[in-house]
């Protein structure tokens, strides 16, 4: 993700014609060092692209410089502040931010393959995505179905680190600062009754895949991003509870949809308030170049991928060129003073309803137009001089 996240906007914006300063997380220095290296390795790059590294002070500094427009990945709570920074000389940007997607597992859903990629979008990448699944809503008759698999496919995911290109660990190690988050989501869960049906800490901050149930929104669990190994489980009366619960979130970033009919599917994920949704799959639809992602709510707006990712880095500039007015041109002739009834006539012509209406409007060019006369009722007064 450091390099996914970081690279793919900033050549996209060199491809629109701008040059770049890439700040990449300080979390994991040393990819933004690699990225560094990579692009100072392509003569035609190098000169058009800096890389800078450091925590919140830099990205402070380069927000106060004017740049003329901002593209930001990460939290919430960080992204309110630097909107809130671009403010001040009315910089543009694109907030990529947090999310709480939301996964529902309706009646005619296959819960097999419901389950399996349900528990996949969840724990990939230990669950530090933003658009893990974190939140799983299942229809009460195929709740107890899905929840034992979904805890059989968790217990398949192991977690571990190796350098070898086939690693036979699914879920590396969670960063130090979300590990007290997910220890604190798991602490208010369990306090308020939700139970851990599989999982937990391994050593350090390695997490095996944790699958609960029993949760309910007045947990933290269910409202803030965790960014986590966590698998939250919900039972519901039916859809419409389903996508009720879905949408009680401030974040809008993706959802997920499981259906095996494909028009059931898109009746629901037509009533989520998220920015993508994906049916019978999670996650995936990032990886689709051509598929505009972002946000709504509170997880941003704007948008990577796609036309709309390209044409953000641009700046719209108008252009009417031609010959000047010509003297006898209807629209010349209506730039001019005492001309109200011929533009009238001309409005009721083109665009009244009926034929009497255009026919009433047409009918005043031969009407003798009333002479009035009168003086203006605005009066100067001299304007008295300070001294």
């Amino acid at each position: 993700y450091p390099l996914t996240l970081a690279l793919p906007p900033a050549l996209v914006a060199l491809l629109a014609g701008n040059t770049v300063v890439l700040k990449p997380s300080e979390v994991t220095p040393a990819t933004g060092v690699l990225i560094e290296q990579l692009i100072n390795q392509v003569p035609e790059l190098a000169p058009f692209m800096r890389v800078v590294h450091g925590g919140g002070d830099v990205g402070a500094a380069l927000t106060k410089s004017k740049p003329d427009y901002m593209f930001v990945t990460g939290s919430t709570p960080t992204g309110k502040k630097i909107m809130q920074a671009a403010a001040e000389n009315l910089t543009p940007v694109t907030l990529e931010l947090g999310g709480k997607d939301a996964l529902i597992v309706l009646e005619d859903a296959d819960i097999d393959a419901a389950a399996r990629w349900g528990a996949w979008g969840a724990f990939f990448n230990a669950g530090q995505t933003c658009m893990a699944v974190e939140r799983v809503y299942v229809v009460e008759s195929k709740y107890d179905e899905f929840v034992k698999r979904a805890v059989e496919y968790a217990k398949q995911l192991k977690p571990g680190y190796t350098t070898e290109f086939d690693s036979p660990y699914f879920l590396g190690p969670v960063a130090m600062r979300q590990a007290e988050i997910v220890e604190r989501h798991l602490q208010d869960a369990t306090s308020k009754g939700a139970r851990i049906l599989t999982g937990g800490k391994e050593s350090g901050t390695f997490y095996n895949p944790i699958v609960m149930v029993d949760v309910n929104h007045s947990m933290t669990l269910m409202q803030e991003e965790t960014f986590g190994p966590i698998m939250p489980i919900m039972k519901v009366k039916d859809e419409a509870e389903a996508i009720k619960l879905a949408n009680d979130s401030t974040f809008g970033l993706g959802a997920s949809v499981f259906s095996q009919n494909q028009a059931h599917a898109k009746r629901v994920a037509d009533q989520l308030q998220a920015a993508g949704v994906i049916v019978n799959d999670s996650i995936a639809h990032f990886g689709i170049p051509m598929l505009p992602f972002g946000g709504m709510k509170e997880s941003g707006f704007g948008r990577i991928h796609g036309e709309e990712g390209f044409r953000q880095f641009t700046q719209s500039v108008s252009f009417a060129a031609g010959s000047a007015p010509v003297k006898w041109d209807i629209a010349t002739i209506l730039r001019e003073a005492g001309h109200y009834n011929l533009g009238t006539v001309i409005m009721g012509v083109l665009y009244g309803t009926t034929l009497k209406q255009k026919w009433e409007t047409l009918s005043q060019l031969f009407r003798k137009p009333k002479q009035s006369q009168k003086n203006s009722s605005v009066q100067s007064e001299p304007i008295p001089s300070n001294k």
